[in-house]
Order: structure tokens, then C-alpha cells, then sequence
């Protein structure tokens, strides 16, 4: 560096080979404005000496907005939580510091849902700039998407997406939206035909109850003939093109909770758009299983998919609700009460007696109770192949031949009897499976544990009715204190009736018939008795 370059730097006569040139910058104002007017002070530095200089510049910046310029990098399509955003700094004034609304204290965040996302960026002189970016859902930005359904429209939900050829694809999800439950980016935007599959390995039981295998035996046995194709794909549950009492095994060990999953077929299959063209008396499967789409515009298509439950005949499937928490897989039914009393034996130990009052002939059965404790079976009228008992002492019964089932009201279903004179059982019906009873002309009961107090003669004589029968009121009368009563009609089900007083009912409203009324006294005893109703 020649002398006078060396002058004009250090006011230095002597040549330079080296400097250092550096500057800092502050406020002239005490706020954040614009234009910001700051003071540069610069320092030049012979960096072979202790010779230096110090200048100063007044600088008025009109575009000081550009300063917190960024490179910004985000994901554009986001499955469940994988998103991210990164910003970089190219304004001058830095070091600069991050604020997001979601907590974080850096200039990026990860592992974030569809959404906006603020920051607040402040720099050296403590001026804060604002910025916002959108985090979109992939079901907005995918090349491909669509809802799943099944046959009675309730949407499924799959758990994953296998492609034949995954290099086609950038990335791929399912996710819940309003319409799209599933989608993926392609990796060339190139019409054709995509290979790929859905697959649901999880919730086995939803939708499957024993109605679906007493509807494969009358099925089998030609009683009543599936109306619909898609019954008997439902009922292979083994997946070898033919309904038999092997799948009707098969569905039953799962209800029973021997098998935790189908162990031949996944519990869901999915069929093309158009499965219904395809549909006659010689169908296979495999004929109608969606396979892929031919993609034929972008950048977005949607493609509808049918869903079906393996297992589940009649398409009680109900599935989750959009927008919401998981719906009730079954429709809602009317209620009987399932009883049962506690008696001591010789031996002290506690034995339950399970009662189904005033059914003497059903269709099926199905049955989930917890126990809690070591128990054993005894006086049992359901043979026990429609039984199990789990590790956890957790009953479970599926009972269904297809032909009508006999029941004798006057005795016990069924008996528990604890193994230890120490324990007491914790009744609860299982939540995993429905407990209910199938009656003729497709009528469906939802069975509710009730506890009996006591056993007592049907005509017990401490309770009269009059008159009996009835027309339009009921007046009970006993010798104790009530405590509660309720009216059943023969199905079951709970009928109302209006106090007239603590003892009188109207009942005018009841058709004809004969009812079951059961009252419990106050001091914890049951009855039970009939009523007519009729003039």
C-alpha cells in the first residue's frame, strides 16, 4: 500500500501492508423508527503497529424494515407433526434473537402440525420485527389424495400407505381433514399409473360382534341366504374364497379374545371405485382390491376408496366422526338388565348366579365381564366352547349355533364361584366388546349389569297389584317400605310410567300386553311380578 493511500487511511507517511477495518454502529434516536438514524463509528487498524484511526459517520436509513431480511426454508406439505421452519439473517444489524408463539427461543423449530406460525425478531439495537408463515396441511398441497369409506359411508382411517415403487414419492401421510384422509407428493409430476395399497392392521374388533357370526351360520345353514357380496367377502375371514365354519372360528376367537388379530387376513381391505362393475356370483377378492390410481391431472386428484371390515357382516362398522373424538362403533339399542346375586356357600366363598329374566328363547348372546379375581365356572347352561376366561380372570362369552336358543329363566345362565374365601369379585361389563342378546326379527338388547339383593318367589305375597290386570292405573301395596321400582316390557325394555302417588302408576299409555315390574325394598331385598295390561 503506497504512502499517500497510507495518509488518507492513518494520516501514516510509511507504507502499509495490512489493515483492519472495523465498525460499530448506535442510536441516535431512543425508538425504533423509519428512517433509522444511527452513528457509524469506524476504526482502522495498521495490524503491523499500534498506529489507528477513528472516523465517524452519520447515517439516516430509509429502508430499515430490510434490515431483518431472512432466507426462510419450510416444509411445504406437513404430515401429522413433521414441519419445520428455519430462518437465516441477511439484515446487518445483527446478533439477532427469535420469539416464536410456540415457545421456542431459536431461529428454528421442528416437529410442528399444519398451522401459522409467528416469530418476533430483534436485533442488536433491541427493534423487534414480525413475521408470520403458514405451515400447510399435505392434504392442501398433495398431487394425490382422497377419503376412505365404507360400504354404510362412515369414513376409515389407514394406518399406513405402501407403494410399490416408493421412489416416486416425496412423502406420503394419513391424516384427518375435513374430505382428504390420505395423501403424497410426488417425486416427478408425471400422469400414469401410481401402485400402491392401503393398509389397517389395528382396532380388529370394531364393527364385529356375534351377530356377524350368527349371521354367517343361518347363512351356511341356508336359513337366510346373504343379500349382499360384500357379506361374504366380509365373512372370509381366513381369505380363502369360501365361508365355512373355519371363519366363523376365526371370528369367534377374536371376540373371545384368544387371538388378538385375524391370523390369516389383515382385519381391513380396500376395494377400488368401480368394485361394483366387477361384482358377480364368481367374484374373487383380489378381483376388486385397489391396487393404485392412474393419475391423469395435476398437481391434485382426489380418488374415493372402499373400506371393508373383515369380520363385519351386517356393516354395523360406525367409525370415528369427523372433527371429533372416536364415535360409537354400533348403533345404540334398547337396554335388559343382565342380574346377578351373591350367595355364600358351604365353604364361605362368594358364588354369583347370572340371570336373563324373561327370555326363554333367543338367537345369541355375546358377553364381556371383568372379574378381578380367581374364579371358576360351575352350573354353566351356555356350553362352554362359547366360553373363555383370560389371564387377567376376564370373562368372555360368544354363544350362536344359528338355530334358536333355549333358556331357562328359572335357573342361573351361568355361575362364578370365587376360589378364595378372602376375595370378592368387582363386577364390570367389558368395554372392548358389547355385551348383548339377539333376538328373533333382528331385534338387538344391549345387556346392563344389575345386582339382585335377593331371591324371592316371583308371586311373592307381600306385594299385591291392583288392579291386575289393568287398564289405565296400577296401585301396588305392601307390607315395607320401597325403594325403587321399575317396568320392563317383554323385549326388556324399561317402560315409563307416571306417579300418580308413591304407590299409584299410570299406565294408560302402555299397549296391551304383559310387563314385569322389579322393586327393591329398602332394606336391599328384590321383587319381581307380573302385570297385564289390557281391559
Amino acid at each position: 500500500m503506497n504512502n499517500e493511500f497510507s495518509k488518507l487511511l492513518l494520516n501514516y507517511d510509511f507504507p502499509l501492508s495490512s489493515v483492519e477495518i472495523s465498525y460499530s454502529d448506535s442510536l441516535l434516536v431512543k425508538r425504533c423508527t423509519n428512517p433509522m438514524k444511527f452513528l457509524r463509528t469506524w476504526r482502522i487498524k495498521d495490524k503491523c503497529s499500534n498506529n489507528f484511526r477513528i472516523l465517524t459517520t452519520n447515517v439516516n436509513l430509509t429502508g430499515y424494515e430490510d434490515s431483518f431480511i431472512h432466507d426462510v426454508l419450510s416444509t411445504e406439505g406437513v404430515c401429522n407433526n413433521d414441519g419445520a421452519i428455519t430462518v437465516t439473517p441477511r439484515g446487518e444489524f445483527g446478533p439477532y434473537s427469535y420469539k416464536w408463539n410456540v415457545g421456542d427461543s431459536v431461529n428454528s423449530i421442528y416437529n410442528r402440525s399444519p398451522g401459522t406460525y409467528q416469530v418476533t425478531i430483534t436485533d442488536r439495537f433491541k427493534c423487534n420485527a414480525v413475521r408470520l408463515f403458514f405451515l400447510q396441511n399435505m392434504s392442501d398441497v398433495a398431487d394425490v389424495g382422497g377419503r376412505i369409506l365404507t360400504k354404510n359411508g362412515y369414513h376409515v382411517y389407514p394406518d399406513s400407505l405402501l407403494f410399490a415403487d416408493s421412489r416416486n414419492i416425496t412423502n406420503s401421510c394419513v391424516s384427518r381433514p375435513q374430505v382428504l384422509q390420505y395423501s403424497f407428493n410426488l417425486e416427478k409430476e408425471l400422469t400414469g399409473v401410481y401402485s400402491y395399497k392401503f393398509r389397517k392392521l389395528s382396532e380388529p374388533l370394531l364393527g364385529i360382534s356375534t351377530k356377524d357370526i350368527l349371521l354367517i351360520q343361518k347363512h351356511i345353514l341356508q336359513i337366510k341366504k346373504f343379500s349382499d357380496t360384500l357379506s361374504v367377502f366380509a365373512a372370509d375371514a381366513l381369505g380363502n374364497y369360501n365361508v365355512a365354519g373355519s371363519d366363523m372360528s376365526e371370528i369367534r376367537k377374536l371376540i373371545l379374545g384368544v387371538i388378538p388379530n385375524f391370523t390369516k387376513m389383515d382385519p381391513w381391505v380396500f376395494l377400488r371405485q368401480d368394485y361394483l362393475t366387477g361384482l358377480n356370483q364368481n367374484t374373487l377378492l383380489r378381483d376388486i382390491l385397489f391396487t393404485g390410481a392412474n393419475v391423469n391431472a395435476l398437481p391434485k386428484q382426489n380418488i374415493d376408496v372402499l373400506a371393508l371390515k373383515i369380520g363385519d357382516v351386517d356393516f354395523s362398522y360406525r367409525g370415528p366422526l369427523l372433527q371429533n373424538e372416536e364415535g360409537e362403533t354400533r348403533e345404540s339399542k334398547p337396554e335388559i338388565p343382565f342380574h346377578y346375586a351373591i350367595e355364600k356357600t358351604e365353604m364361605g366363598v362368594n358364588k354369583y348366579n347370572f340371570y336373563l329374566q324373561d327370555l326363554e328363547q333367543i338367537e345369541g348372546l355375546q358377553l364381556g365381564l371383568k372379574v378381578g379375581v380367581d374364579f371358576d365356572i360351575v352350573n354353566s347352561q351356555i356350553p362352554f366352547e362359547f366360553i373363555h376366561v383370560d389371564s387377567d380372570n376376564n370373562l368372555r362369552i360368544s354363544w350362536s349355533t344359528g338355530y334358536d336358543l333355549n333358556v331357562n329363566t328359572e335357573l342361573p345362565l351361568f355361575s362364578i364361584k370365587v376360589n378364595s374365601i378372602s376375595q370378592e369379585a368387582n363386577l364390570s361389563l367389558i368395554e372392548e366388546i358389547e355385551s348383548e342378546v339377539y333376538l328373533a326379527n333382528n331385534i338387538d338388547l344391549s345387556l346392563r349389569l344389575r345386582r339382585l339383593y335377593s331371591q324371592n318367589s316371583i308371586e311373592n305375597e307381600d306385594i299385591k297389584l291392583i288392579p291386575n290386570p289393568a287398564h289405565n292405573q296400577i296401585t301396588i301395596q305392601t307390607d315395607f317400605e320401597m325403594n325403587s321400582i321399575v317396568f320392563y316390557n317383554n323385549l326388556g325394555q324399561v317402560c315409563k310410567a307416571k306417579s300418580i302417588s308413591n304407590h299409584s302408576f299410570d299406565i294408560s299409555s302402555w299397549p296391551d300386553g304383559i310387563y314385569t315390574m322389579h322393586l327393591v325394598s329398602t332394606e336391599g331385598l328384590f321383587y319381581s311380578k307380573k302385570i297385564i295390561k289390557g281391559k
